[in-house]
């Protein structure tokens, strides 16, 4: 990534012509174009732009039209087929002033562009300025052209430089204001009720210290925020954060937070020392948080240091370079705000308990077990809820979820995809669908050869008590574990239990990025034959026992994908001992490392593995993921330096061959996730956070219907 003090000038005048012209196009009727009327005619009521929504349509269109770019000199026409293209791909509703329309007009306004210097700050002024004009009023087709002739004749640069796709989607993020929280219009006060329902939620917490990951996970889809947000494309849009920059040296990051953010519950304005506290609460000796390996590398760095320079601003070295800081932080479960005066104030047990987070939603009563219930925050910073209250409920049988999704006592719940016929028969259903929701994968425990772990035990055939890769003892724990992952029918699975809404993974969130890996490495084949035989030269002809449980993550047919598994296992020798336990008593061991025998586990689906990688592959990390191997984490450690896409991802590449040569997890397949509504809830869609695809999220943009 570049700094943002050595962006290419002539770009941010592109980015400020998309910015202003998406939004004329998406203001829909009110950019009507001005006709023979009496002047006494009023004029249309101001909608209000949603930025992040729109910012979303045009990093996608963006990531679509530069794909085919490589990097070297961008020029003119290839601005203007950017535009162009861009322009045509945002999905809005009809405008009268049409899509194309305005870019005749921005083709004209490029072409007649004088090339005047202009410092990148004098652009970013000028792209605020023509973003807030813009969007004051109803939007002319002359407003249109003033505010394009505006920026192009004040903001041309002198020549084009040298430019990336990867320099442009910077740029991008440089000059949106995405984050800028939007006057909202006039609203009907909030009623009704939201209710949603899953298997398993655990115990409520907020505290960053206090509260691991897949309990928080809910904290924050219900009443919490981070500070960034993850599109569908992969990029990171501000949430509590207004924006972020990155030195060119990998090491300097700076970020900036909204003014105004309020915590619930009165305790006031987030500052940047909220922020901090918040952040390095994840990295202390005693948290559960599961973000603590690279939390304590970004923001606990012997090396580096994290400053508040103003009230809303906030300095980081990471001490090494260090790609990911904002991707870590984009996660559904990383990042959330806390009050640190609250917890001050009231200790940190009590105030996990009734956390003053900065969501739309806030809690009124959680009784564990049974449910969570919120109630919404009127005049949010953000976005105010349409509805009134919100409920979260644990319902650990599907028959029950149904039959009160049924009678109308549900909004939306986790639903198996057996329940699919019976809900499409619901009159005035919908669906809400996650693509690539869910990633599912089979670990192997006990292979700990970087520090010395209670659960290490090199007699069970999958663990090599020698760490050399060529020695004999490591290549027949590779056989087993290869044997066992090649016994699994994964199509049949997919066919079976997700009703073909899936896709056979080969490694845990490599899902999308297969095409990559070498030919042969890009699925594991079944072959029960082979896995018998790959048995037999390891030295176990007659099989062995080992234990099998599934994580209760919330997510469709896990037990009996995991069940389904165990019998594959079974008819190849292998005995198992099949154990189901809710998440909260299958954490600990798993956790600390003294677990041995194998998971099906099931987490969100990833654009980026190493982001998830790097959570868990650390001798440090919060939570086991069954191996802990020098050579890996080296590698690691070179993919994580690497600030450049193009570096960072043949490592990442060399890893997961590595991982599949010595078969040490085995991606299980990727699910859509599918969430049906009740007649009376209106889809939110487009605004589900990808943070965490497997979750509920966004549920202040349920609308009634």
């Amino acid at each position: 990534m570049m700094s943002y003090r050595l962006l290419k000038p002539r770009f941010l005048v592109v980015v400020s012509l998309l910015v202003v012209m998406a939004m004329a196009v998406a203001c829909g009727d009110d950019a009507a174009v001005p006709t023979a009327q009496p002047t006494a005619t009023p004029q249309p009521t101001p909608t209000p732009i949603n930025l992040a929504a729109l910012t979303t349509q045009i990093q996608e269109a963006l990531k679509d039209t530069l794909k085919d770019v490589t990097a070297g000199a961008v020029t003119r026409a290839d601005i203007e087929s950017v535009v162009s293209t861009a322009i045509s791909a945002i999905p809005s509703p009809p405008a009268a002033v049409s899509a194309q329309e305005i870019q005749a007009m921005v083709s004209a306004a490029v072409v007649a562009a004088l090339p005047d210097t202009a410092s990148p700050e004098e652009i970013r002024a000028l792209v605020t300025d023509a973003v807030a004009a813009a969007t004051s009023g109803a939007i002319t087709q002359q407003d249109v052209a003033a505010a394009i002739s505006q920026a192009v004749a004040e903001a041309a640069a002198a020549a084009p430089d040298p430019l990336s796709a990867s320099d442009i989607r910077t740029i991008v993020r440089a000059a949106l204001p995405t984050a800028t929280p939007t006057p909202m219009a006039m609203a009907p006060e909030p009623s009704g009720e939201l209710s949603a329902a899953y298997t398993e939620m655990g115990n409520y917490c907020t505290h960053p210290r206090l509260c691991p990951g897949n309990v928080g996970l809910y904290t924050m889809q219900a009443n919490g925020e981070g500070l960034f947000t993850l599109t569908a494309s992969g990029e990171s849009l501000g949430k509590v954060a207004k924006g972020w920059s990155i030195a060119a040296d990998g090491v300097n990051w700076t970020i900036e937070i909204n003014r105004g953010v309020q915590f619930q519950q009165g305790f006031g304005e987030v500052t940047a020392e909220d922020v901090i506290w918040s952040l390095v609460e994840n990295t202390t000796e005693d948290t559960v948080s599961s973000y603590k390996s690279p939390y304590r590398r970004l923001f606990a760095n012997d090396a580096g240091s994290i400053t508040a320079t103003d009230d809303y601003t906030i300095a980081i070295n990471t001490g090494t370079p260090s790609y990911d800081l904002v991707n870590q932080l984009s996660g559904a479960a990383g990042g959330w705000i806390f009050s640190k005066r609250q917890s001050e104030e009231l200790g940190a047990e009590v105030a996990n308990k009734q956390g003053a987070l900065t969501g739309p939603w806030e809690p009124e009563e959680i009784k564990n077990g049974e449910f969570w219930r919120f109630s919404a925050v009127e005049g949010h910073w953000r976005k105010t809820p349409e509805f009134a209250n919100l409920t979260l409920w644990e319902i650990p049988e599907e028959s029950t979820r149904l039959a009160n999704f049924q009678t109308g006592r549900l909004s939306t719940f986790l639903m198996e995809f057996d329940s699919l016929p019976i809900v499409e028969g619901i009159i005035g259903v919908d669906f809400m669908e996650m693509p690539a929701g869910v990633t599912s994968s089979l670990r192997f425990y006990g292979m700990w050869h970087d520090v010395d772990r209670p659960g290490f035990d090199p007699t069970l055939p999958w663990v090599s008590g020698n760490a050399d890769t060529t020695s004999q003892e490591w290549q027949n724990a590779v056989k087993v574990r290869r044997a066992l992952s090649i016994a699994i029918d994964r199509q049949a699975l997919i066919d079976t239990l997700l009703r073909g809404r899936g896709v056979q993974s080969v490694l845990w969130v490599f899902e999308g990025n297969e095409f990559r890996l070498d030919p042969e490495k890009r699925q594991w084949p079944y072959d029960p034959d082979e896995a018998r035989s790959l048995l037999t030269e390891a030295g176990y002809p007659d099989g062995f026992a080992i234990t099998l449980r599934p994580a209760i993550r919330n997510v469709a047919a896990e037990v009996e994908a995991c069940e389904a598994i165990a019998s594959s296992w079974e008819e190849i020798g292998v005995t198992v001992d099949f154990e189901v336990l809710p998440f909260a008593t299958f954490r600990p061991p798993v956790a600390d490392r003294t677990f041995v025998g194998a998971t099906c586990h099931a987490t969100t689906g990833r654009s980026d593995p190493l982001s998830l990688w790097n959570i868990l592959y650390k001798t440090s990390a919060g939570f086991g993921i069954g191996f802990e191997i020098p050579e890996l984490k080296q590698m690691m450690e070179r993919a994580t330096a690497a600030i450049d896409p193009d570096e960072r991802w043949p490592i990442i590449v060399d890893i997961a061959h590595y991982m599949y040569d010595n078969a040490l997890e085995a991606g299980i397949y990727g699910i859509n996730i599918v969430w049906p509504l009740n007649p009376g809830v209106g889809s939110w869609e487009d605004r589900l956070e990808h943070g965490s695809k497997k979750s509920l999220s966004a549920f202040e943009y349920a609308t009634h219907r």
